[in-house]
């Protein structure tokens, strides 16, 4: 077959083409038939054809990207960044040089960044850094796919596979998530810049792609410790992809690399000089395996439930023969040298973290991973793209190839989500925390989530919930980040008020709270945990002094009721606001119920315990106090019924006496409430 414009054939024009432009160091006959599509257009040169393909690349990398983190543009700071951010907002840049961060990093690059950032716009915006690590992580997605497409030895489409692969990485919400991990995007885009740089400069040579390079190599170092085996990439590229003849540049890699090395060991005395020492857990190596295996890994935890397996076991198992079979059919298709590349980025960017860090694997992110994440893709864009090669028939081909790489992005995209919703879950109520704090001086909220974690695995190892606020910070730290203007606020913890049944795992983050707290509180809050929600709700609040109206009701002969009404929120949500007080110290545990009555005289739902959603009981209540609380009923299913109330002692199993006005007896010791209002109600 001729091509129409040139009137050479397709293959001698191909070649040639490659030849002067790409100079493959494997020429391999099927990759001229793969790229004989390219002939069609001979007049478009065929670097634009990889221009294209990154492009494509890119825009993958940002609609994935987006659907899965988008959210994380509303997300406030937690975890490492309620000490990191104000540490860059005081500390001058000059001393990132030789000073570590709050939890003993030397990252001074990033923390540079962070530091020009805030003098440019006078805060650290969560919106704008977590828009920063979204967009280093579509950065990353795309330098991968480009590297693909431009020096790959599968089909070009490989690069768009590969960005898409990355997007989804299932173990990339801790970096995307979470402000303090900027420095993983940044160490990876900048390794993956020097090796293109690399060999665009080998191909053309071109002294100032090997000065940038060169520059991107020395800059990982300063942006993540473990960023100074970049050069190590270089010398996998020279001896797997190049290979003959080498490059002298590969030794200016090698010394740009041990710049930052050279600092973290001598110049800088309070940097750690922990040597490598040895594997720590076993866990170390199954979790590698487990990130190299992640298309398959969410079959573990299910089949070793079913079959009473080790699933860490399991795992071991799974991973390596996941990694025996990619070997395998990266050689039959050809492309053994990727493999090895591939297989060696991975091994490159894990060994320092896994070789000098003790991790619990059930309790701390995979941060590690991101970067070597690179090659994990690497891996599987590249099989996934060949599979069905051999075939004759294009359909059998594409079908294959889709099936496989719906099967790796479909339940990866699933996982983020979930992992997503649960931050977006827990960062909506810590930002009605910073509301609250702000709306009056000495707000007290109760609850605060230090640790979310999902009661259901999908992967054996890893961190899959959130840190929102872990020791040692504090809520009133993560106030204080987040707002120049909320004093005296307070965050407690009472884990008995907590609902069973979550479908995720609560640690708090703060001090047991006190009754001399809650009195000196101004407003009370408590945080609301349901299934797939977290709302602040307002329990009331202790005062002290003003006047004091006509009881309503007496219960016993102590505790008064002074002020009592109700408000239709919802269709099936009732808010009870209720003024207590006693006249005198109460004996024994008494408590308080809240029933709705239906229009039968039967009891549809109930909201019983003590007061401030049972953070108060009625034995610690003072002479002189006045117990605002709310009260909120839930579940009804007509407008049609009445609120009664009561006290009375579990212990007795016996309701207290109800006395009105006049010594009145009330039926069954109930005060009933008048007609709620709100919601089209009088």
């Amino acid at each position: 077959m001729e091509c129409a414009s040139t009137g050479v054939s397709s293959k001698n024009s191909l070649t040639s083409t490659l030849k002067a432009d790409h100079n493959p160091p494997f020429p391999q006959r099927r990759i001229v038939i793969r790229r004989k599509r390219f002939c069609d257009q001979p007049q478009v040169p065929l670097r634009n054809a990889y221009l294209v393909l990154g492009g494509i690349s890119l825009v993958v990398a940002i609609i994935l990207t987006l659907l899965v983190y988008g959210d994380a543009l509303r997300l406030p700071f937690y975890a490492d960044d309620l000490q990191l951010i104000p540490w860059i907002k005081q500390t001058p840049a000059i001393e990132y040089w030789y000073r570590l961060n709050p939890y003993g990093d030397w990252r001074p690059l990033v923390f540079i960044l962070l530091r020009a950032i805030y003098l440019l716009t006078g805060t650290l915006s969560p919106a704008l850094l977590y828009g920063l690590n979204i967009a280093g992580h579509i950065l990353c997605a795309t330098l991968a796919g480009l590297l693909v497409a431009r020096w790959g030895r599968g089909p070009r489409y490989a690069g768009p596979v590969v960005a898409a692969l990355f997007a989804l990485f299932p173990f990339a919400p801790n970096v995307v998530l979470w402000i303090s991990s900027i420095s993983y995007p940044l160490v990876t885009g900048l390794s993956l810049s020097a090796l293109l740089l690399y060999l665009e400069a080998r191909e053309h040579d071109h002294l100032v792609l090997h000065l940038c390079s060169a520059l991107c190599t020395l800059m990982a170092g300063l942006v993540w410790e473990a960023g100074v085996v970049a050069a190590g990439g270089i010398l996998l590229a020279e001896l797997l992809l190049r290979r003959r003849p080498y490059s002298r540049w590969a030794g200016a890699h090698l010394v740009a690399s041990a710049i930052p090395l050279t600092v973290i060991f001598i110049l800088s005395s309070e940097v750690p000089t922990q040597l490598i020492t040895g594997l720590h857990p076993w866990y170390n190596v199954v979790a590698w395996l487990q990130c190299l295996a992640y298309p398959l890994a969410q079959v573990v935890m299910p089949v070793s439930g079913f079959l009473g397996l080790n699933d860490i076991l399991l795992m071991t198992v799974l991973g390596v023969l996941t990694l025996a079979g990619l070997a395998f059919l990266n050689a039959r298709l050809g492309q053994f040298h990727w493999f090895l590349f591939a297989l060696g980025w991975v091994l490159l960017w894990t060994v320092m973290p896994l070789t000098t860090q003790a991790f619990n694997w059930f309790r701390d992110p995979g941060r590690a991973f991101y970067p070597a994440a690179i090659g994990i893709v690497l891996l599987w864009g590249l099989t996934i793209a060949d599979i069905g090669e051999t075939s004759r028939r294009l359909w059998i081909r594409r079908g294959l190839q889709t099936i496989f790489l719906a099967a790796a992005l479909l339940p990866a995209f699933v996982f983020l989500r979930q992992i997503v919703s649960t931050h977006r879950m827990v960062g909506d109520v810590l930002w009605e925390t910073v509301a609250e704090a702000e709306a009056s001086p000495g707000t007290l909220v109760i609850n605060l989530p230090g640790r979310v974690t999902p009661e259901r695995r999908v992967y054996p190892l890893m961190h899959e919930g959130m840190i929102p606020i872990p020791p040692p910070t504090s809520g009133e730290m993560f106030v204080a980040v987040h707002s120049d203007v909320a004093r005296d606020f307070e965050a407690r913890s009472m884990g008995l008020i907590l609902p069973s049944g979550l479908p995720y795992a609560l640690e708090l983050a703060d001090p047991f709270v006190s009754m001399d707290d809650l009195r000196a509180a101004t407003r009370v809050f408590v945080v609301d945990y349901t299934a797939h929600r977290t709302t602040l709700s307002f329990a009331g609040a202790i005062r002290t002094g003003g006047e004091r109206g006509a009881p309503l009701v007496t219960f016993g002969e102590t505790v008064v009721l002074s002020a009592a009404e109700c408000h239709w929120t919802g269709a099936d949500e009732l808010a009870i606001a209720l003024e207590w007080q006693v006249r005198g110290l109460v004996s024994g545990n008494p408590t308080i119920f809240t029933h709705w009555i239906g229009p039968d005289g039967k009891l549809v739902t109930q909201s019983d315990g003590d007061a401030l959603r049972g953070l108060y009981p009625i034995a610690a209540w003072q002479p002189g106090e006045r117990i605002q609380e709310v009260r909120v009923l839930r579940g009804m299913s007509t407008f049609d019924g009445r609120v009664a109330l009561g006290v009375w002692d579990p212990g007795l199993g016996e309701r207290w006496s109800a006395v009105v006005e006049a010594s009145t007896l009330l039926p069954d010791n109930v005060f009933y409430l008048p007609p709620c209002t709100g919601l089209g109600k009088p």
